[in-house]
């Protein structure tokens, strides 16, 4: 019971911290929603094991008593005695260990590992979430920046829904989440955007995102590769040290190879991938069109499992807006957003199938090009360019930034 009543405080206490220098109304909304989630993840959980006596079972997805069954043997096992190589084991040697390695060292901390793995996934979602409204803050204002935390904490009801399920993808959305405020710190789509950082804070943030890449790829490999390949592109496009039109043929030609790579059967086994109709994923006008404007009319797939029609309803609400903003503003968004929605979409659409919980990270991206414009129309009212300044400084961030600048200089 300690581990769940802890997890329950650092699920309060650590979303606020981040978002501590917002307003105190904004840290009462945040406030609310997480107790909303976990008010009802309590409820959840308890008629549950009072309905059942079997606090896992809540739809027919195998993998939600799978992961239960397999790593249940570790109950008996002495605190935090769980090892990387027993993780493997209990997955069958996958590689995609991360979510049995996380269940097994539960099972020896507490006596209510299902509850404790529930509070932990909506724990490091409203963490990681409140990271990223952070950087919105930065970008696009305080305002925006809630209006994002509060959609993705409240309308996007798959990720309540994942948290929920004794499915790994809960902790994916977080940990993306987490990289997605990182890079976006790092990376930006102009050069002349990035603020002045020091080495060390600059070398800090590729060390804390290597080791979110690690945990992220044991848990769907392939993710973290399109990752990688995303900033790759990124970096393309934003080097100075090659012609535009030298940098446009390396970028195109690069995706060409990438798309093809995962259309193939040995990177499909390589990354753990369960295949869809490989035939179509070689740039088919049928293949795109399904990748990115899937589940129409290939409808079959929401009836799959219940969420998929809430999913795909936010989806569908986001989508259109979002896409119409990308390209109003494609010139600022030429970044790994961008190269790491299109690698998402084509390859989960075409490669494995369209799972819709497979595509669930692409619900930020859609969020924040749609934070973006609405910024934009805000600074075109008052007269100012595109960028023309930062909507609203992070003033901790900033004398965070100004500390670290002196020590340097020293």
């Amino acid at each position: 019971m300690i581990v769940v009543i802890l997890l329950t405080i650092l699920a309060l206490v650590l979303p606020l911290a981040m978002l501590r220098s917002f307003s105190f109304l904004q840290k009462v909304l945040v406030l609310s929603i997480i107790l909303l989630h976990l008010a009802l993840m309590f409820f959840l959980h308890y008629r549950l094991v009072s309905r059942t006596h079997y606090p896992i079972v809540v739809d027919m997805h195998v993998d939600t008593q799978k992961y239960y069954d397999d790593t249940s043997p570790f109950r008996d096992e002495s605190p935090f005695s769980v090892t990387r190589q027993d993780a493997i084991d209990v997955a069958e040697g996958s590689g995609h260990f991360g979510y049995h390695y996380i269940l097994g060292v539960l099972w020896t901390i507490t006596s209510y590992p299902a509850l404790a793995i529930r509070l932990l996934k909506t724990m490091l979602f409203f963490t990681s979430l409140s990271c990223l409204t952070r950087v919105w803050r930065t970008d696009y204002g305080s305002r925006l920046a809630m209006w994002g935390f509060a959609f993705i904490g409240i309308v996007c009801t798959p990720a309540f829904y994942y948290n929920y399920r004794n499915l790994k993808d809960g902790l994916i959305l977080a940990l993306f989440l987490f990289i997605m405020a990182l890079l976006d710190t790092m990376l930006r789509p102009r050069e002349d955007l990035l603020q002045p950082r020091s080495t060390g804070k600059t070398m800090l943030g590729w060390i804390v995102f290597l080791i979110l890449l690690y945990a992220l790829s044991t848990l769907r490999l392939y993710t973290a590769a399109i990752i990688v390949i995303a900033v790759i592109m990124h970096a393309i496009v934003t080097t100075s040290r090659i012609k535009l039109r030298a940098r446009i043929s390396l970028l195109v030609a690069f995706l060409i190879v990438v798309l093809i790579a995962f259309t193939t059967g040995i990177v499909a086994g390589m990354m753990e991938m369960a295949g869809g109709d490989i035939r179509l994923g070689i740039f088919t006008l049928r293949g795109i069109a399904q990748a990115f404007l899937s589940p129409i009319p290939w409808g079959a797939i929401v009836q799959e499992e219940p969420c998929n029609v809430v999913f795909y309803s936010v989806y569908w609400l986001l989508l259109p807006y979002a896409l119409y903003t990308l390209f109003r503003h494609l010139r600022n968004n030429m970044n790994w957003q961008l190269f790491l929605y299109i690698m998402i979409t084509y390859v989960v659409g075409v490669v494995i199938g369209d799972p819709p919980r497979k595509r669930l990270i692409v619900y930020p991206i859609l969020v924040t090009w749609v934070l973006a414009h609405l910024a934009y129309k805000k600074w075109a009212r008052a007269g100012q360019t595109e960028y023309e300044s930062e909507a609203e400084p992070d003033l901790l961030y900033d004398a965070e930034l100004g500390e670290n600048a002196s020590l340097d200089a020293g």
